[in-house]
This record gives structure tokens, sequence and C-alpha cells, in this order.
């Protein structure tokens, strides 16, 4: 009878560390959808800034109209996309400083992109204002396609911890030390 005590211990210390594996394994498949969703909302955002920016571009060049509908198109789905990488970043202070930064380089971007339009609605070829104003917009959306890619590094990086292959080997020196 006391030879089935020790095996009673063990077999409890095992089912207790499996239901901490499993609760922690639940645990990193929500942060990694979670990094997934953020890594999302950023490419997201970026490509509707970069949208609308090209659209601009376009009308600018071509005087085609409907180049200026894609950009508002474009440029109307920005709020909600900056409200979502906020709200995603809402866990993360280092997050929401770059979404505050990220948020004036749009807005100072979409000031750029006004002026062009009310510029290529005169009708007229790009004056050598205008190609400045649009060579700084480049420089910009550049800035911009930085910042993205500086809140999706970590991201990144968070993932490839949090899929790291779980080691065997640690759980059975953990169980037996």
């Amino acid at each position: 009878m006391l030879a089935v005590v020790p095996l009673f211990l063990v077999l409890a210390v095992v089912a207790y560390i499996t239901i901490q594996f499993a609760a922690n394994e639940r645990e990193a498949q929500r942060w990694v959808r979670h990094t997934y969703q953020v890594m999302e909302s950023l490419r997201t955002l970026q490509d509707d800034v970069q949208g609308a920016e090209s659209s601009i571009r376009g009308y600018l060049i071509a005087h085609n109209p409907t180049f200026v509908t894609v950009y508002r198109a474009r440029a109307a789905r920005v709020p909600a996309d900056m409200k979502q990488c906020r709200a995603l970043a809402a866990d993360s202070p280092d997050q929401l400083r770059r979404a505050d930064r990220l948020q004036k380089l749009i807005n100072t971007r979409f000031e750029g992109l006004r002026a062009a339009e009310r510029a290529g609605s005169a009708g007229s070829a790009p004056t050598p204002v205008v190609t400045q104003a649009l060579e700084r917009a480049r420089q910009q959306m550049a800035a911009i396609r930085s910042d993205v890619e500086a809140g999706t590094s970590p991201e990144t990086k968070d993932i490839v911890h949090l899929t790291k292959p779980f080691d065997l080997g640690q759980l059975r020196r953990a169980m037996w030390v």
C-alpha cells in the first residue's frame, strides 16, 4: 500500500505539469494571434496611406478623376485603420508611443495629399512647387513605411520567441532535479 503513495505523487506532479504546460501553450497562442493582428493592422494602414498617395500621383499625372475617387476611398479608411492599430497597441506603452508618432506622420502626409489634390484640380501640369511637394511626400511616405517596419519588427521577434518548440528534456530535468 505504501508503494502506491510515491506513484500517486509522481502522477499528480505529472498531471500538474501537463495542465501548466497546456495553460502556458494557450497563452502563447493567444499572444501569437495578437501579434499577427498587430502586424496585419499596421500593413493595412500602410497600404491605405500608400494607395491614397499613389492615387493622387496618378491624378496629377493623368488628370483622371477616377484617381481622386480612389484617393478619397483610401483616405476615408485610414482613421478606422489607425483606431484598430491603437486598440491593438493598448497593452504596450511603446506601441502606443509609436502609434502617436505614426498618427503625426500620417496627418502631415495627408495635409500634403490634400494640397496636391487641390493643385491637381486646377487642371494644369504639376508646377515646380507641386513637384517639390511630391518629393517631400515621397520622403514622408518613406518615414511612415519605416515606422510601420519598426512596429512589426518587435512583433516578429515575439512570434519567434512564442513559437519556439517545447523542450521535453527541459521538462524532464525540471521534474527530477
